[in-house]
């Protein structure tokens, strides 16, 4: 059986569908969201980066930088610095040993503004207490510790004191 070539037609090529228009919008849409969702993923990664930064070393903003010439805030004690710490205990002055002058009154009353009736009214309290900020005195001091830097930690001293239970007593 012998085959013709003249008579044999070459199969045409496949025609080549046309991509839909759906198609595009899909994956046009896809592409779209996929730039959105990453511009998200990278503003969240910014945000925690940013939060996360801050709880580390939130006071950054403030210490002077270097290429600027503006004024800045320091830190008060420098890596090389010293200082002592110091104990005083105050107690209260018995309301019945200060001394008001009419001066006093004046100066508290206006606190209020004017609505110091009301506030009387109000608070069942002696006009005393109301007007006036407690005074005290300084019952102890004493230096706890010398030349400590800020790499000194947990530090211990006993402290001698008796509190005296005598509002009466006279502080010096």
């Amino acid at each position: 059986m012998d085959i013709d070539k003249d008579t044999i037609r070459p199969t045409p090529a496949a025609r080549r569908k046309r991509p839909s228009a759906i198609k595009c919008v899909v994956v046009l849409c896809a592409l779209i969201g996929t730039l959105i969702f990453g511009l998200f993923i990278y503003f969240i990664g910014k945000g925690i980066h940013s939060v996360v930064d801050n709880a580390r070393n939130p006071h950054q903003g403030l210490y002077l930088n270097a290429t600027s010439n503006e004024t800045a805030i320091t830190p008060f004690i420098g890596k090389d610095d010293t200082f002592d710490v110091y104990l005083t205990i105050w107690a209260r002055v018995p309301d019945a040993e200060v001394e008001i002058t009419p001066e006093m009154e004046e100066v508290a009353k206006e606190r209020y503004g004017g609505g110091w009736d009301t506030v009387k009214k109000m608070v069942k309290r002696p006009e005393r207490e109301l007007l006036f900020d407690p005074v005290e005195r300084v019952v102890f001091t004493e230096k706890m510790f010398s030349g400590l830097n800020r790499k000194s930690r947990n530090l211990h001293k006993d402290v001698e004191f008796e509190l005296p239970l005598s509002r009466l007593y006279v502080y010096h």
